[in-house]
């Protein structure tokens, strides 16, 4: 009897994943630096999918965030085949007000925290320089707003700029 063996290779930003300050970081910490417990507890959904704009503005956040981590569905339907030419991002106000507030870990269904037209990756810079993990390209589709389980782990692998992640929501 034999087995099956097969190869893989892929960027690590397909897909769910999470990036490591060495994504936009010079020698900034790598994959293996992801603190899996950040990943791990209860989060809040919150809907920004509504309007026009390409900025998730600070004011979706509730005056009193009951968890530390927050998790912003941007997009309403599954996830496009291809990477989309247009998609929500944080505004810097936003991504300022999470580090203040202590939040540990933030995810989005858009490709990236930063909008797709805007160069610099300036909301990266102030989530890492705050201490601040996130998930990037969740698949949200089927998740309403409101309070879950968040089990999420990025694959132990070393040395990346990013490592994909399984994210599950379980029910409060």
């Amino acid at each position: 009897m034999g087995v099956n063996l097969t190869v893989f290779a892929s960027s690590p930003h397909n897909g769910t994943h999470s990036d490591a300050p060495l994504h936009v970081i010079e020698k900034g910490a790598a994959s293996e630096s992801l603190d899996a417990e950040a990943f791990i507890g209860d989060c809040i959904v919150l809907d920004a999918s509504k309007g026009v704009e390409d900025t998730i503005p600070e004011h979706v956040l509730p005056k009193k965030l009951p968890v530390e981590r927050v998790l912003f569905k941007t997009r309403v339907g599954p996830p496009p085949d291809s990477f989309p030419r247009r998609f929500k991002g944080l505004s810097l106000e936003l991504a300022d007000a999470l580090v203040q507030r202590h939040v540990r870990l933030i995810g989005t269904d858009a490709p990236s925290v930063d909008r797709a037209d805007i160069n610099g990756l300036r909301a990266h810079r102030i989530l890492f320089d705050g201490g601040v993990t996130f998930i990037e390209n969740l698949d949200l589709s089927r998740v309403a707003a409101g309070t879950y389980d968040l089990v999420a782990l990025p694959l132990k692998v070393s040395g990346l700029c990013a490592a994909p992640v399984r994210a599950l929501l379980r029910a409060k």
